[in-house]
């Protein structure tokens, strides 16, 4: 592929030739790209830009501080992230798509709340307009705005040459007359019934391309039917009698295939342990004009390694056996700039102090980060870097908060169901208030 190098650019041409070239396949490359008998765009969510290492307030990742900055004084997860982002774009401008769609949570938190977020998500979405890339961004349940008066980067953002964004909370449609394409917008929005009239709204279009866009769950998946009742869903039945031609979704950080056109195309890095088998990527969809068929490609991303290393149970083990077994888990994986967890379960108390620190701290030493986890115990866990300790507490305020509401006895007295929900809606614009 011909690739001019742009300002903002993290990937090379090398990589792309002799990567990506082959993930795409030479038959899509030549017979469907720059093909004006397909349609070609780029699938994209939860980009997560402005990332700080917070929880999700929403319990989707656990937090993940790493307290280090690169040679531009950023955060360096922060500039992970953008990164990644910046990925997308080279990959859109490199095999000259006809537009990226995003299915929502491009950036982590709403409002305007800080200024250089703003500046790197533009910088980037105004490299496609050149190439006469559209880009569509549909607002997810991280940025929507919560208060009234705040606006959202979407607002803003929209504003630029070709970039369509739907931030209201309410179904739209945009259209892009060039590719005969209508893309039906229903973006996370401040209740159930809201998203329902927007999922409603979708219809194909006669004679059109009909591509659905959302930022929801979908009950298939355990985590969504659990968690259904403090978080926005919809059943997959729902999705394939909207009867699109694909359906890009966004909110599951995991990349799934429902089948009839219906995709989380995943998120675009790890945000914590939680995600450390997710595999980072974006999907480049074509869409015949005239047949619809639907051609999809999966591409993975250039994501800083993540592990969370096999956990030892040091029931029944001496201390030599435990430190034996912490060294070979250190040196099974190349740990040069990676994010790690070593966890340890059953650890006696009086082990503790015979850990062979030493030898930790030499194998986790070109660690972006690396935790010690000792699990089943009171005390903190030890041998973190780059993260301070009290950024290491139990993370799990929100889910704490239904665990000990399902403990709460339901006498009657009181609306058991209204008060968990006002009061996590209200304990979760709390900690967004205390964390932004």
């Amino acid at each position: 592929m011909n690739l001019v190098e742009f300002p903002f650019q993290v990937l090379s041409k090398e990589y792309i030739e002799t990567v990506l070239d082959k993930t795409i396949g030479e038959d899509f490359i030549n017979n469907i790209l720059n093909n004006d008998d397909y349609f070609v765009f780029i699938h994209v969510a939860d980009t997560h830009n402005g990332y700080s290492g917070n929880a999700s307030r929403y319990n989707e990742y656990s937090a993940l501080r790493v307290d280090k900055k690169n040679e531009f004084d950023v955060n360096v997860r922060q500039d992970d992230i953008d990164k990644a982002l910046a990925q997308v774009i080279d990959i859109a401008i490199a095999y000259k798509v006809d537009a990226v769609l995003h299915a929502g949570d491009g950036t982590d938190s709403w409002g305007y709340k800080k200024a250089y977020v703003l500046k790197t998500y533009m910088n980037q979405i105004e490299r496609l307009n050149p190439h006469g890339i559209k880009y569509v961004e549909i607002v997810g349940n991280h940025n929507l705005p919560t208060e009234s008066a705040t606006g959202t980067y979407l607002e803003i953002i929209g504003k630029l040459p070709e970039v369509y964004t739907a931030y209201r909370g309410i179904y739209e449609a945009v259209e892009l007359p060039e590719h005969n394409v209508v893309v039906h917008c229903a973006p996370s929005s401040y209740d159930q019934d809201a998203m329902n009239e927007s999922l409603d709204a979708i219809a194909p279009v006669e004679g059109k391309i009909n591509i659905g866009m959302t930022h929801l769950g979908v009950t298939t998946i355990p985590h969504y039917a659990e968690h259904s009742e403090n978080t926005l869903v919809t059943h997959l039945d729902k999705l394939i009698n909207c009867k699109m031609d694909y359906f890009c979704l966004g909110d599951y950080h995991k990349a799934t295939d429902f089948g009839h056109n219906i995709r989380y195309s995943g998120s675009t890095d790890r945000l914590g342990f939680g995600e450390v088998d997710n595999k980072p990527q974006i999907i480049m969809v074509a869409i015949h004009k005239k047949t619809k068929d639907v051609i999809t490609r999966d591409i993975p991303l250039k994501v800083r390694p993540m592990y969370d290393l096999k956990e030892i149970n040091a029931a029944e083990k001496t201390l030599e056996e435990v430190n034996k077994l912490i060294i070979e888990r250190l040196q099974s994986k190349d740990l040069f700039g990676a994010i790690v967890r070593l966890r340890i379960s059953n650890l006696p108390k009086e082990y503790k102090l015979g850990i062979d620190v030493d030898s930790v701290k030499e194998l986790t030493q070109d660690c972006l980060y690396f935790k010690l986890d000792l699990k089943n115990k009171t005390e903190k866990s030890i041998g973190t870097r780059t993260s301070k300790d009290n950024e290491n507490k139990f993370e799990g305020v929100l889910a704490g908060f239904l665990t000990f509401m399902k403990r709460v006895e339901d006498d009657g007295t009181f609306d058991k169901e209204k008060l968990t929900k006002i009061g996590y809606e209200r304990l979760a614009e709390m900690y967004e208030k205390n964390n932004s």
